[in-house]
C-alpha cells in the first residue's frame, strides 16, 4: 500500500491494487493542495504501469475543495501514458462536497471522446459492480 502524507502528517491519498478484483483503489482525504495531488496521482500511474491493471477505483467520497489545477495537468500528462500501460475503466466516488463535485465533472466533460470508460457514483459498492460488470 502507497500512503501519501501532508506536511502535518496526516495521510491524503492512499492507494493499492487489489489483486483480488484486479483493479487499483485509490483514496483521497481531506483538503489537498494541486503539488500533493499530482504527488498522488503519478503514484497511481506508476502502480497502473506496475501492474498492468486495467480498472482504477477512485474513492473521492473523503476529498473536500477544488481541483481544477490538478484536472488541468491530468488531462496534460496523465492520461494519455494512463491509457498506454493498460487502462480502460476508471470509476470515481464522488464527495458530497459541491467543490470537489463540480471540479469532476468538468473533468469528465474534458474527457469526452477518450479510450477511458469513466463513470461516477455515489457509493463505493455501485462503483465496484460497474467495474465487475461491464
Amino acid at each position: 500500500m502507497i500512503v501519501l502524507e501532508n506536511r502535518y502528517g496526516k495521510p491524503y491519498y492512499k492507494a493499492y491494487h487489489d489483486a483480488t478484483n484486479n483493479w487499483i483503489t485509490t483514496k483521497w482525504i481531506g483538503f489537498v493542495p494541486t503539488n500533493e495531488a499530482v504527488k498522488g496521482v503519478e503514484a497511481t500511474l506508476k502502480l497502473i504501469e506496475e501492474t498492468g491493471c486495467q480498472n482504477l477505483l477512485s474513492d473521492n467520497s473523503q476529498i473536500k475543495g477544488a481541483w481544477s489545477e490538478l484536472n488541468e495537468w491530468m488531462e496534460s500528462n496523465w492520461y494519455e501514458p494512463a491509457k498506454k500501460f493498460g487502462l480502460k475503466k476508471h470509476a470515481t466516488v464522488l464527495s458530497s462536497d459541491i467543490f470537489s463535485k463540480i471540479s469532476h465533472e468538468n473533468f469528465e466533460k474534458g474527457q469526452k471522446g477518450e479510450q477511458i470508460t469513466m463513470q461516477s457514483f455515489d457509493k463505493i459498492s455501485t462503483a465496484e459492480q460497474w467495474l465487475r460488470n461491464s
